[in-house]
């Protein structure tokens, strides 16, 4: 095949249509981004937190772990256990822009995620191809990253945008180990071992299940490697990801610590086969938005992976079997059967839809997939190899669904309408001393006057006077009561829930449905109830303080001590 000839092959053809078709599809997806509102179904606890914590960040608590206003002012415990740094952004992002909503600070945040992830995966496609800078289809695959079918899916059906910025890391975690893998000089080694340590600390802070599925993902891609390298790349993902978890121990230790004292056993529900495997998901007739966009992301990899596999045969030299092995973990934790039984047996593929989350590895698959094809469709003309280049068939699947499921939701179209859930809590993050209602604050809330009313005599006398100044962390109450009884506070029960009478130590404890009460005598008194940290919290926060402090001594002092003996 001569120069002239290859722009009318069919293959040059099948990559000039399919990105046509994505720039639809691109083009589609930003005027969705502008109509539609945020919100999906994990929205309504993100615009809760988003204006909690930057009411908290006034109050000057900069890492808010109990959020005083959830559950109708009875509070919950829940950044002792949701990753925090999607909310510092989104704190940060108040300083800049006062007059947002939480609504609009989340949608802003979602959006810069988006073009911040673009730029993460087209630098490391640079690194990749170093004699290619600059070239379109590294900017095409950042783009493929942006707008695949996962990721509008990702922000306005399932509206989670702690996923949505961890998602700016996944590359970087592969660009580390690609570091070590090919050593281009003497100093990449040290760049692999920061990247990586970085990108999955990073992650641990953004989302834990895309953490996990990103973890998986890099075994087996360090796995696949050349056997000579295998036992020297595990070893040193492994030391990267001891220190992020060192790094992270303020955020990752209380979290371990505290696992059991909320009601986690929500997340933990029996699965049915249809309803576990994305492959059948749909036929059950639920989430039809959700099992559509995960059947059509998941239908891509199965092409890329045939193609891959059918490439293998003929021509084993031309394709990275690090990429093939990771599609193949892609498609089998997907599988129905598989997938049922991770769900039921395996930790943490118990909480729900964490096999469809195998969909973000996805991404990067199909990103290196098409800078790569790209490469090898300007210099070859063996029809064979153009032959087997599919991500260009992958790249018009995704982009004539994306169409259609994001027409249908511009036009509103459900085929099973859903009331949108109410701004507030979620529901597994109140402690596991309260009953297990799915509306807390109604059910807790019933011997209150009104939301306002903070806390209550329980006892026979009928005179008691009290009065209560809240802050978010500490109630102050002045009471006389002509007999003992006992305060009912607007405070769920929490273990490190302090209490002083006129100066002198009191125990708080759970009434039977799990809000803070006390007993306190009769007479002229002052309580002052306060929250301290959890002790989990404050060891965490010195293990990661030694452990960047052992990391800047290892990474500036040794080097430099060595070069100078």
């Amino acid at each position: 095949m001569s120069t002239q000839d290859r722009p009318k092959s069919k293959p040059f053809l099948r990559y000039r249509n399919g990105k046509i078709l994505f720039a639809a599809s691109i083009l589609l997806q930003c005027i969705a981004l502008g109509v539609l509102s945020f919100r999906g179904y994990d929205t309504y606890s993100h615009i809760f937190w988003i204006g909690e914590w930057h009411r908290l960040w006034n109050a000057g608590i900069v890492y808010p772990h109990w959020l005083p206003d959830s559950f109708r002012g009875f509070g919950a415990p829940s950044f002792y256990f949701y990753p925090p740094l999607t909310f510092f952004l989104t704190s940060a992002l108040y300083a800049v822009l006062p007059n947002f909503s939480p609504e609009s600070i989340g949608k802003t945040l979602g959006l810069l995620a988006l073009a911040t992830s673009g730029l993460s995966v087209w630098l490391y496609l640079r690194w990749r191809h170093p004699d290619r800078r600059g070239s379109q289809a590294q900017v095409f695959a950042a783009l493929l990253y942006m707008f695949a079918p996962y990721r509008f899916f990702d922000y306005s059906v399932r509206g989670a945008i702690s996923e949505h910025v961890a998602l700016i890391f996944v590359p970087l975690v592969f660009w580390g180990i690609d570091l070590f893998a090919e050593r281009r000089s003497p100093r990449d080694i040290r760049r692999g071992m920061a990247l990586l340590i970085l990108s999955l600390a990073l992650l641990f802070l953004s989302n834990l299940p895309t953490a996990a599925v990103t973890g998986l993902g890099a075994v087996v891609y360090v796995v696949a490697q050349e056997k000579k390298w295998r036992l020297s790349l595990l070893g040193k993902l492994a030391s990267a990801a001891i220190a992020a978890g060192f790094l992270t121990a303020f955020y990752l230790l209380p979290v371990a610590a505290l696992f059991n004292d909320v009601q986690f056993g929500r997340l933990w529900l029996p699965v049915s086969i249809l309803q576990s495997s994305p492959f059948l998901a749909l036929f059950s007739g639920a989430d039809l938005m959700i099992n559509s966009y995960i059947l059509l992301s998941l239908a891509g990899g199965c092409i890329l992976l045939i193609g891959y596999w059918r490439r293998q045969k003929d021509e084993q030299t031309l394709i990275r079997h690090t990429e093939f092995w990771v599609l193949i973990l892609i498609v089998f934790v997907q599988l129905p059967f598989v997938s049922q039984f991770l769900f039921q047996h395996v930790p943490p593929f118990t909480v729900i839809q964490l096999s469809y989350r195998f969909n973000i590895l996805l991404l990067v698959v199909v990103a290196v997939a098409w800078a790569n094809e790209m490469d090898m469709l300007k210099n070859t003309a063996h029809p064979r190899t153009l032959r087997r280049s599919l991500a260009s068939g992958v790249v018009m699947l995704w982009s004539l669904g994306t169409i259609g499921l994001v027409t249908l939701q511009m036009a509103d179209v459900h085929v099973h309408p859903h009331d949108l859930l109410p701004i507030g809590e979620a529901p597994e993050y109140a402690p596991r001393w309260s009953r297990p209602y799915y509306d807390f604050g109604a059910s807790l809330s019933a011997p209150f006057a009104n939301d306002s009313e903070y806390v209550i005599w329980r006892g026979m006398s009928s005179n008691t006077v009290i009065r209560d100044t809240r802050h978010p962390y500490s109630d102050s109450i002045v009471y006389r009561a002509a007999e003992a009884g006992s305060l009912l506070l607007r405070r769920s029960y929490w273990p490190t829930w302090e209490a002083s009478l006129d100066g002198e130590h009191l125990s708080p404890a759970p009434d039977s449905l799990g809000r803070l009460a006390i007993t306190v005598p009769a007479g002229s008194h002052h309580l002052i109830i306060t929250l301290a940290p959890e002790p989990s919290a404050r060891i965490g926060a010195w293990i990661s303080i030694f452990s960047l402090f052992a990391l800047i001594v290892r990474w500036k002092v040794i080097p430099k001590t060595k070069s100078g003996s």
